[in-house]
């Protein structure tokens, strides 16, 4: 039997929308859960601001937050990073699919009917990817302000930035192109000792 999805640590968070329309959040201390959906424990940090961004169209049946602030959370969290930090310090990718499914699973740990889980999961299906193309942009527009120092490194190293970056983006088929091109060092050859 599967662990389920389950919150680790208390959930402290303020609100922060001022006059603005739209509920936004930030987490107050660190806030620690379970994924039964990726089979993991992972952290959002402390100071994360989040909201939940449900499309125009759908508000009217998808009523922003209620019982889904935590599911709100994490799910912007994976969204904005497109994947988390384990503990090991290693980052680990999320597909749109999984980001959306953890949400509800989160929903559900939270106790929200599983009708209402399931229409807000509905929303962030038909409405999600403009969010998910939007953190895109935005790591290619990080990408872009560093070529000078991207361009200082070496090919294997820019491979492994591309790579990386693909991967982020949800094309795991370049990512392994670009980290298929990357030189094995122990088969380099070695330099030749020219004599003059």
């Amino acid at each position: 039997m599967s662990r389920k999805a389950e919150f680790l640590t208390p959930f402290e968070a303020k609100d922060i929308s001022g006059d603005r329309e739209v509920s936004r959040l930030k987490l107050l201390s660190p806030f620690r859960v379970y994924s039964d959906e990726l089979d993991a424990e992972f952290t959002v940090p402390e100071g994360f601001e989040f909201d939940e961004s449900i499309p125009g169209p759908l508000q009217g049946i998808v009523r922003p937050f209620g019982m889904s602030k935590r599911g709100a959370c994490v799910h912007d969290w994976l969204y904005q990073n497109h994947g988390y930090q384990a503990d090991d310090g290693a980052f680990v990718p999320v597909t749109r699919e999984q980001a959306d499914a953890v949400y509800r699973e989160m929903l559900l740990a939270k106790g929200t009917p599983v009708w209402r889980a399931n229409i807000r999961w509905f929303a962030l299906r038909i409405g999600g990817w403009l969010a998910w193309r939007n953190a895109v942009a935005v790591v290619a527009m990080m990408l872009a302000s560093c070529a000078n120092d991207i361009a200082g490194l070496s090919r294997d190293e820019r491979l492994a930035i591309y790579g990386t970056v693909a991967t982020v983006a949800g094309q795991p088929e370049i990512a392994s192109i670009a980290y298929g091109l990357r030189r094995n060092l122990s088969s380099a050859k070695a330099p030749k000792n020219i004599s003059p």
